[in-house]
C-alpha cells in the first residue's frame, strides 16, 4: 500500500493548494488531518518493516498496524478540534462524520492489508 498512500498524499496535496489559491485556508487547514493516516502508515512501514526496528517482539506488521490505529484515533482528535471552528451545527456534524468515516475506512484498509498475510498464511 506504499504506492496507494503516496498517491493519497498526492492526491491531499493538491486539493490543499487549489483551496489556498482560492484564498480558502479554513478550507485547506480543514483538510490537513487527512494527511495523517497515510503519512504515518509511510512512516510506520519504513521504520518497522522495512527498518526491522523492534517492537516489543511482534512481528512488524502488528507495530505497523498499531500505528495506523493509533494515527487514526489522532486525527479524529484533530477534526474534532478542526470541527469547533465551523459555526453552523449541521455543517459541522457533517464535516465529522465524513472526515472520520474516510480515516476509518482508510485506516481498516490498511491494517486489513498489512495483517492479513499473518493471519491468513500467505
Amino acid at each position: 500500500m506504499i504506492t496507494e498512500s503516496i498517491a493519497i498524499l498526492a492526491i491531499m496535496l493538491c486539493l490543499i493548494v487549489v483551496f489556498i489559491r482560492a484564498q480558502q485556508s479554513d478550507y485547506a487547514l480543514g483538510v490537513t488531518p487527512l494527511f495523517l493516516v497515510p503519512f504515518i502508515h509511510l512512516f510506520a512501514v519504513a521504520v518497522f518493516y522495512l527498518g526491522r526496528v523492534p517492537f516489543f517482539g511482534f512481528a512488524p506488521q502488528v507495530a505497523v498496524a498499531f500505528a495506523d490505529i493509533a494515527a487514526a484515533a489522532v486525527s479524529g482528535a484533530f477534526i474534532f478540534s478542526f470541527s469547533q471552528h465551523i459555526k453552523k451545527s449541521r455543517n459541522r456534524k457533517l464535516y465529522i462524520a465524513l472526515m472520520c468515516g474516510y480515516n476509518a475506512v482508510l485506516a481498516c484498509t490498511y491494517v486489513y492489508r498489512i495483517l492479513a498475510p499473518l493471519l491468513l498464511h500467505e
